[in-house]
């Protein structure tokens, strides 16, 4: 079964609201579930873009070295323009996630398991 644990801290600072994620615990995927955008101006700036799907599980690394423009982090730092846009969000956060489980779940039990394919010619 497909599972993740993520702590996440909620706070205002200087009038920003802030959710920190960090999954503490996942089963049969990957902990590097959340997407980043590299920064020109290093590390610190590397922002938080989405939850991962599950082609970027498959095709992103989790590591900003080489050249990539993004990369996959257990942990993200999530700022919002308003209390409004946070507070909306909260729930957000939890379907993205649980949209993320249900496709990365459906791909690996579609794909696992075995089939006879019988092919003939049409001629």
């Amino acid at each position: 079964m497909v599972s993740v644990s993520v702590n996440r801290v909620f706070s205002i600072d200087g009038g920003v609201a802030i959710a920190n994620l960090s999954v503490t615990a996942s089963q049969d995927i990957d902990s590097e579930i959340f997407k980043h955008k590299v920064s020109d101006r290093g590390i610190d700036f590397d922002t938080y873009v989405a939850v991962c799907t599950p082609e970027d599980l498959g095709k992103l690394g989790t590591t900003r070295t080489g050249g990539v423009s993004f990369y996959r982090k257990s942990t993200a730092k999530v700022e919002f323009s308003s209390l409004t846009a946070a507070f909306e969000a909260k729930t957000g956060m939890v379907e993205e996630l649980q949209e993320l489980l249900d496709d990365y779940s459906a791909i690996g039990s579609s794909w696992t398991g075995t089939d006879d394919v019988e092919i003939t010619s049409d001629s």
